[in-house]
């Protein structure tokens, strides 16, 4: 069997019979790329996380502001998705709103994580949960 590795500690590749053996993680992400699903949903998220994150600069309006001249209005070149019966602008709703989901699930993700990790430990430092 031949194998070969470079000495010198970097990430290159070993060779056996003939061919490059490729990382678990090199492997992981290959067989993700090949998941058309899942690229897509990634793509998704990347560009809600990105119009959330720059709401600010995409809408002039707030929140919270109303226009009372137009309420329940269509969309149109002032309001963009249009607005409520109260006036507030729908895009602006969005965009925002979107910031409190992207928080909601950050933190909860975290919490469950450090929940798990915690409880993963015990489990395998007693010998099963």
């Amino acid at each position: 069997m031949t194998t070969a590795t470079a000495t010198n500690g970097s990430s290159t590749p070993s060779i056996r019979h003939g061919r490059v053996s490729k990382s678990p993680g090199r492997l992981a992400f290959e067989r993700f790329l090949h998941n058309k699903a899942a690229v897509v949903s990634v793509v998704v998220l990347l560009i809600i996380i990105l119009l959330s994150v720059f709401a600010p600069f995409l809408t002039h309006w707030s929140p919270s502001l109303q226009d009372l001249a137009n309420t329940d209005a269509s969309p149109s070149a002032q309001h963009l998705l249009g607005t409520d019966p109260s006036g507030i602008d729908f895009l602006a709703l969005d965009l925002y709103g979107g910031r409190v989901d992207l928080t909601i699930g950050f933190v909860d993700t975290a919490f469950v994580m450090a929940v798990a990790i915690v409880l993963g430990g015990l489990a395998g430092y007693y010998g099963g949960w």
